[in-house]
Formats: structure tokens, sequence, C-alpha cells
């Protein structure tokens, strides 16, 4: 059967072998996924026609209205403390009945592609902190529903794996759930994008290639979103309208991070950013994206 979850993985382990310059086809799909070969067909043939298989996306239900907070890329430990402390300032006092953490909360330098500093910390130190951020946030918005987008830094932790011990793979599943603490601490992982009321939630690195101009986020999320959306990973607040012939007007927005000073890109056009997004409950919503600096929110 082709669930969400097994579709999660073929996609998974196509892009790890794409990465390594071979190709995920029939064969490799039986040895890695260990499945029959009539199963392995089937899912080669669903690979190769990946792009116009839908499934329907996880849903937020509403009630009669909601007040969401958004933050994302805090990419932690190498977050930034009085940025993050002001968004969920900004929060507390807007009294958000969720919170959405668009994804990249933890960064996993250390198994990263790039060539890493020895003086970084550990991955087990990064699991330490980003978890101990999760109970701290838990602990001050006990009442909240807490979602967690995964982002291509947590894709690091399955890349990884996949790279070097792909035939242990189905025994590590869910490990980062597991070893944040996620459920415990009633926190909702979430890999796909997903919907709140009329509004799409996507960290960004979803869409093909990598390469963007920094004036251009929202066009190019629109070309594959076609519809109201706000995504993170690209490190900038931008909002944008779009408008059918029909008169119909879409909404985008991207949405600054909440990390420090990194390794990359020293010059950049970042900031940092937070979202406050009201609700109604027929799925309409007003969003308010904000700027911080320096520890204040604008």
């Amino acid at each position: 059967m082709l669930d969400r979850n097994t579709w999660g993985k073929l996609i998974s382990f196509e892009k790890e072998f794409n990465r390594r310059g071979e190709k995920f086809g029939r064969r490799a799909i039986f040895e890695t996924m260990q499945v029959s070969g009539s199963m392995a067909r089937l899912y080669e043939f669903a690979l190769y026609n990946k792009d116009v298989i839908r499934y329907a996306p996880t849903t937020i239900e509403i009630g009669d209205g909601l007040t969401v907070g958004v933050i994302t890329d805090l990419h932690i430990p190498y977050h930034d403390e009085a940025a993050l402390e002001a968004a969920l300032e900004r929060f507390e006092r807007e009294k958000v009945d969720v919170i959405v953490l668009l994804g990249d909360v933890i960064d996993f330098y250390k198994i990263s592609r790039f060539i890493k500093s020895p003086q970084k910390k550990t991955v087990s130190e990064e699991i330490k902190d980003t978890r101990s951020f999760l109970t701290g946030l838990r602990a001050r918005f006990p009442g909240a529903r807490i979602i967690y987008k995964k982002g291509n830094h947590e894709d690091r932790m399955d890349a990884y794996i996949m790279g070097n011990a792909s035939e242990i793979y189905d025994l590590v599943e869910q490990l980062l759930e597991q070893k944040l603490g996620l459920h415990e601490l009633e926190i909702e992982f979430i890999e796909d994008p997903f919907q709140i009321g009329k509004l799409w939630f996507l960290h960004g690195h979803e869409k093909p290639g990598g390469s963007y101009n920094p004036e251009y986020i929202c066009n190019v999320i629109f070309k594959y979103v076609l519809d109201h959306f706000i995504v993170g990973h690209f490190h900038r607040n931008q909002t944008k309208p779009f408008k059918q012939i029909s008169g119909k007007i879409f909404w985008g927005a991207a949405l600054g991070y909440l990390a420090g000073e990194m390794d990359y890109a020293k010059i950049n056009q970042w900031n940092q950013g937070l979202a406050v997004i009201k609700m109604d409950k027929t799925g309409h919503f007003r969003p308010e994206i904000r700027t911080i600096q320096s520890g204040e929110v604008y």
C-alpha cells in the first residue's frame, strides 16, 4: 500500500540516491525498501509519475477562530535568544492558540554536507539544546497547540542515516521525534505542507531547485502553491498579493529567521521576524508579519 509514510520514505530515498549520482530504480527500491518485486515495480511507477500524485493535506480544525503564532529557522544552537524571547513575548501578548515552528528549528551542523569546524557542537548537544527549548516552550504555553513542521535541516538526519546506514533505516524511524521528546511534550511533527483555514504552511525547501533571487521569493513559491501561503527557509520577510484574471486575490509571505550570525552567506538580505495570524471560523485570516531587530519587534 502506498500510504503517506511510505511515500515520504520513497521521496527521501530518491533524493539521497540522486545526490550520490545513483538511480533509485526498481532494484534499488526492492533492496532498500525490502518489498516484493511487484511492489517495487508499483513504487517505481509512482515515483516516475510523482508530479501528478497528490495527497490530501493535513488540516487543522479552526472552531470559532484561532490566533496562530509562527516562527521559523531558529537553527538551534545558533539561535538569537533575544529575538526568540521577543517573538514569544508577542505570542503571550496575543494569547495565541496555535504555535507553528515552520522548520529548521535544529541546525544539525555536524551532519551537513559542508566542511565542518571541530569546534561546533555535536549532534547530541544540538538535540539536547533543542529539546530544552521545546520543553520550555510547552511549559510557557501549556494550552497551545504546537506544530513542528519539518524543514531541510531536520532532513539532514534522515539523509545522513540513508547515506551511511540505509540498511538499518527502518530501525531508527522517527528517531528525531523520539530524541526531542515530541510525543511527551504533545508537539505534533508534520513532514508535509499543511493548511490552517485557507492558508498553506510550508517550510520553503519543498519546491524544486535551490537558488533564488531574494527579491522574488513570493513570486517563485506562488508558482508551485497557487494558493495562500506562508514559508520560512529564505530568512527574509516578504509579502505579496497575487490576483487572478477573475479578480480573486491570493496572499503569500516569507518569514524572517530567528538565528544569529551564521557561518555562511556573511553578506545577505536576511532579517529576523515573526507572524501572528488571526483566523475566523470560515478560515479567512488577517496576517501580521513583524520584523525583529536587536531584540525588539517592529
